[in-house]
């Protein structure tokens, strides 16, 4: 039983949407135009320290697709874009932010269109004549953040351990949890976790109640795609036997901190891979010289809405 925790971790991993895998998109679809007309042979040009990289060139329809992966530049970073037409040659140019343009003859015109976040936006819409202007945009799967208000729910398994739990065998049940999370990476959130055991040697079985908050700093919350986080956790825990068990019921309190990442599942939904692991301690009301502790170890998916 004590390998069941790991075999269900690596089944969630197996079983999660194609898409939370990476959320960074591989290439952006660019368009051209015109007064409303498609402009083709427009080459969509990467200057980067002092290099000329050519990614891809309009076709007949005004677009491009752009692969993001050849230009060597940082996922994540800003990038600004240009329109450069030289006589009757025309391309589009695309500069990290902060760096050196490359000079432009006195027969050339640059203008300045906006920026973009590289690998985040997928498509960009560039419109030239009297005011060259761009418009950028992204797939709500790929602006998803971590940030604001959750709720979430999901299986778990639970593994106590320790010589004085370790009768205890592993169960299986589920957590819901709300709270909100912040720009800045802190955030909060509280709620409830069952899980159902057997007990060593015993036909009977236990539930096990644990009402918890938790405190959690998320990495690159405000970004896309999927983030990273740590938690600590601070749970009343209740050890429950079936009636005629011939067993008392046991309550106490149980701390400790775990980790997770949550990825981008489908549209608004996200998918919360999570672990826990709490030093518990509990006794019997009543009783003196009841109390016996140990640990829990936690996993679980939660999907997040």
């Amino acid at each position: 039983m004590r390998r069941t925790p790991i075999l269900i971790l690596a089944t969630l991993a197996l079983l999660l949407p194609a898409e939370s895998r990476g959320q960074d998109v591989a290439s952006m679809v660019v368009r051209v135009q015109a007064d409303g007309a498609p402009v083709a042979d427009v080459p969509v040009v990467v200057f980067r320290q002092g290099d000329r990289r050519v990614l891809a060139t309009t076709a007949a329809s005004g677009l491009a697709v752009v692969d993001l992966g050849g230009s060597r530049l940082q996922v994540g970073s800003r990038v600004s874009a240009y329109s450069v037409r030289c006589g009757d040659a025309l391309e589009v140019m695309l500069v990290p932010a902060g760096g050196e343009l490359p000079v432009a003859g006195d027969s050339c015109e640059r203008n300045v269109l906006g920026s973009l976040t590289w690998g985040r936006d997928e498509r960009l819409l560039v419109t030239l004549g009297g005011a060259p202007a761009m418009r950028v945009t992204a797939s709500d799967r790929i602006r998803s953040s971590g940030t604001g208000f959750r709720v979430q729910l999901g299986p778990a398994v639970s593994t106590p351990g320790g010589s004085e739990l370790d009768g205890i065998d592993a169960g299986f049940g589920g957590e819901v949890q709300v709270g909100v999370d912040g720009v800045g990476g802190p955030g909060v959130g509280a709620g409830v976790g069952f899980t159902k055991h057997g007990l060593t040697g015993a036909d009977e079985s236990m539930s096990h109640w644990s009402v918890f908050a938790e405190p959690r700093y998320t990495f690159g919350a405000a970004r896309p795609g999927a983030h990273p986080y740590v938690a600590g956790r601070l749970a009343y825990t209740v050890f429950n036997p079936e009636f005629g068990a011939g067993l008392l019921k046991e309550t106490g309190f149980a701390f400790g901190a775990g980790a997770g990442v949550v990825f981008p599942a489908f549209g608004p939904t996200q998918f919360d891979l999570w672990t826990r692991f709490t030093a518990v301690s509990v006794d019997v009301s009543g009783f003196a010289d009841s109390k016996r502790s140990g640990s829990d170890w936690r996993l679980g998916g939660s999907l997040r809405f």
